[in-house]
């Protein structure tokens, strides 16, 4: 099966294009990458084998990040360095890593001379300590959803990552193994299926795989429909995909009758927060990269933000930022990288105020994530 959402042939990270990325990952690491000696699962693996211009477009975002930290590395503990280079290299803080890099990055593009790690109240080490304008405040950043899960869905999500679209789609799978191969099986069919949706009157499909079948007995019907099956027949694998209009594409369902709704996750993100630093001021990153990002996604962010407020009275704001890959002018000509952000600040009384003028500062749009290249 082919669609126009293949991915293409493994890179190899060239050093003197990503200068900086190379010096903080080391090239071994790198090396062991490109010829696949590390697990698939790995989140930079995976970025290697997107289609060029994205693939370019995210690199070179990591690249320009670990070249504004070397400044931030050089006035902060010895130990931060090794710290994110090793995590950088783990597969289940990848992800995690790079939104505080890229946090401290910005950080120190505004100006504000961030700290990593520093040495905080009653052993309380937030990620960042910085000072702008005057205004003494310190950072910790969340990745909701970054790490990987243990479930054949959130993997398929992963190889649906780059796929451009405005759906939603339902899978559910019983009985099925957790396999890499398998996950990825599945995300070609879900891409060819929405690619045949695209170039057809018909806004959406349902599919099953028949019990006891493999997905080379995928079946595909079109329309509104649905289908059914007898009790303990039941496929193992079905599903329905509906182009709705909706921006972005999201995935939902239930894997050998584990349930996994990635809003009810995102909204118990903040539920508890450790390193916040007493009366002082503390901004709250949350970095949405993990999760498709909709104004239905964000108003339930903010809910679940003015709730926090009315637990960390000392949390001075929350600014949530998330990374995308947008296309322009199509799919097959070119992936642009963009980013968003959007600042929530604390309104009671009692908390410390951070100025409007370093609120706005926070907020500031493409302040890193492209960087020309000559």
């Amino acid at each position: 099966m082919t669609t126009g959402f293949q991915p293409t042939t493994m890179m190899v990270i060239d050093p003197d294009t990503y200068p900086s990325l190379a010096s903080l990952l080391g090239l071994d690491f790198l090396r062991k990458v490109a010829e696949r000696e590390v697990r698939w699962q790995h989140p930079l693996k995976m970025m290697l084998a997107w289609e060029s211009q994205s693939r370019e477009q995210y690199l070179t975002a990591i690249d320009h990040a670990a070249e504004l930290m070397v400044s931030v590395l050089e006035r902060s503990p010895q130990k931060a360095r090794a710290w994110i280079a090793g995590s950088l290299k783990r597969r289940e803080s990848f992800e995690e890593t790079v939104a505080e890099m890229i946090c401290g990055a910005r950080l120190e593009r505004l100006g504000a001379r961030p700290v990593a790690e520093p040495e905080g109240d009653h052993g309380r080490r937030p990620d960042y300590e910085c000072s702008l304008a005057g205004e003494q405040f310190f950072v910790e950043v969340y990745a909701p959803g970054a790490r990987p899960k243990e479930d054949i869905i959130h993997d398929v999500w992963f190889h649906l990552r780059d796929c451009a679209a405005d759906c939603l789609i339902v899978l559910s799978v019983k009985g099925m193994k957790r396999d890499s191969k398998m996950a990825k099986s599945i995300a070609v069919h879900l891409k060819a299926l929405i690619s045949e949706l695209k170039g057809s009157a018909d806004q959406g499909a349902s599919f099953w795989v028949p019990p006891r079948g493999t997905l080379a007995d995928w079946e595909t019907r079109r329309g509104p429909s649905g289908f059914s099956w007898a009790v303990g027949e039941e496929p193992v694998l079905s599903g329905r995909v509906d182009l709705d209009g909706v921006p972005g594409i999201r995935l939902g369902g239930i894997a050998n009758a584990r349930p996994f709704d990635p809003a009810e996750e995102a909204r118990r993100e903040l539920a508890e927060l450790g390193q916040l630093q007493k009366n002082r001021r503390n901004v709250l990153v949350v970095d949405l990269s993990a999760k498709t990002v909709t104004r239905f996604l964000l108003d339930a962010y903010r809910d679940a933000a003015h709730a926090v407020f009315g637990r960390h009275a000392e949390l001075s704001a929350v600014l949530f930022t998330w990374r995308f890959l947008g296309l322009e002018p199509a799919p097959s000509v070119h992936h642009e990288l963009h980013s968003g952000y959007v600042v929530v600040p604390n309104s009671k009384p009692r908390a410390p105020q951070l100025s409007e003028s370093l609120l706005a500062a926070l907020s500031m749009p493409n302040l890193l994530i492209a960087k020309p290249r000559a």
